[in-house]
């Protein structure tokens, strides 16, 4: 990342983003993300699936409006478990 920085070839990315209940996130990200429903708890347990479908069609809208191929995903507590974050991307 840094040298994608520092060589200035950086790229346009849509950011999807699960937050779940707690925290607002909305001014910890240099862009606008798109928020997307589900929720996984502090243990890593998925309490509410991110529903595939949608993202399949919000990814087709951001997609046609940003004209990027590239997309990131992060999920609140992710790192304790993928799985979400995992299926927003197969979808």
């Amino acid at each position: 990342v840094t040298n994608t920085i520092v060589e200035e070839k950086e790229q346009v990315v849509d950011l999807f983003v699960v937050t779940g209940p707690g925290r607002n996130v909305d001014d910890i990200f240099p862009v606008n993300p798109i928020y997307l429903q589900g929720y996984t708890d502090h243990r890593g347990i998925v309490v509410e699936r991110t529903p595939t479908n949608a993202v399949r069609h919000i990814a087709e809208m951001v997609q046609s409006r940003s004209g990027t191929d590239l997309a990131a995903v992060s999920a609140k507590f992710g790192v304790r478990n993928p799985q979400e974050e995992l299926s927003i991307t197969e979808a």
